[in-house]
């Protein structure tokens, strides 16, 4: 799942078609099933800052599985665990 967020150049349109969520009830984002954890966030504000932006938001929502699995980690090129 992670790969296929990741692709560059993957359409737009159905992007979500192949991956489990669910909307969130604040701000009707797209929520991962399987997360370790869920945000929903609502943009505060958006600084300059060179060829990119700083994003400042307020989280509205949190979510936390009953039974959470181990986190994700991608590190050197490859998916790993924490030690």
């Amino acid at each position: 799942m992670s790969q296929w967020l990741a692709t560059r150049g993957r359409p737009l349109h159905g992007r979500l078609d192949r991956v489990p969520h669910r909307r969130g009830a604040v701000t009707g984002v797209a929520l991962l099933t399987d997360s370790v954890a869920t945000l929903e966030v609502r943009t505060t504000a958006l600084h300059a800052a060179g060829d990119h932006s700083i994003v400042v938001g307020e989280v509205v929502s949190v979510g936390l599985p009953d039974e959470p699995g181990p986190p994700l980690v991608y590190h050197r090129g490859g998916y790993t665990h924490l030690a």
